[in-house]
Formats: C-alpha cells, sequence, structure tokens
C-alpha cells in the first residue's frame, strides 16, 4: 500500500482510545488496498469503493460521518488520495445539487 505521508497514517493507526477509530482504520486499509489493484489509468469512484467495504465497529455513529473519516484518511495518506478526494467531493456535489433542485431543466 502505497502511503505518502507515513507519519499522519501512523498517528491515526496508534488511535485505538475507541472502536470506531479502529474500524476506519481498518475499512481505510481494505479501500486502499483495492484501489492499489485497480489500473493507474482507470478513474476511481470513491462511492463505489466506499460501499464496497462495509463500516464495522461503528458505534452507532452516522455511515455519512464514517464515511468522510474513511475519505479523510485515504485522501490524505495514500499515493491516489487526491483522486480519491476529487472523486468523493465530485460525486457528492452533484448529489447535493440533485437533492436541492430535483427537477431544474438547466441541471
Amino acid at each position: 500500500m502505497p502511503i505518502r505521508n507515513e507519519a499522519q497514517w501512523k498517528t491515526w493507526a496508534g488511535e485505538t482510545k475507541f472502536p470506531s477509530n479502529q474500524g476506519c482504520i481498518e475499512r481505510a486499509t481494505m479501500i486502499m488496498a483495492i484501489i492499489d489493484t485497480l489500473d493507474i489509468a482507470a478513474p476511481l469512484n470513491a462511492q463505489d469503493l466506499l460501499r464496497e467495504v462495509p463500516s464495522s465497529k461503528t458505534d452507532g455513529i452516522p455511515d455519512e460521518f464514517l464515511d468522510a473519516v474513511v475519505s479523510t484518511m485515504i485522501s490524505v495518506c495514500h499515493t491516489r488520495g487526491e483522486e480519491f478526494r476529487k472523486s468523493r467531493d465530485d460525486q457528492q456535489n452533484q448529489r447535493e445539487i440533485a437533492e436541492i433542485e430535483p427537477d431544474d431543466p438547466q441541471l
């Protein structure tokens, strides 16, 4: 797993006070392993990757929050993190636009 920010990853990985923290680390690790198997020329689809690896050890924390935490970990630490972040941001923006103005013909 190519990590570009080893210090930050070690900080997050060492934080085990809450079970949800370890669950986020495990999920981010699994998603980054999947990213590593993808062709570098293939675009990343953050939402598909987040759906492919479900949350565990959530302590009742909403999935949207956990997705954001895991996405931040990947974005900051993985070599393709910036691409992952852009994909997630684009998908989030599209979803928000559709929720605000679902029947606007200009969209």
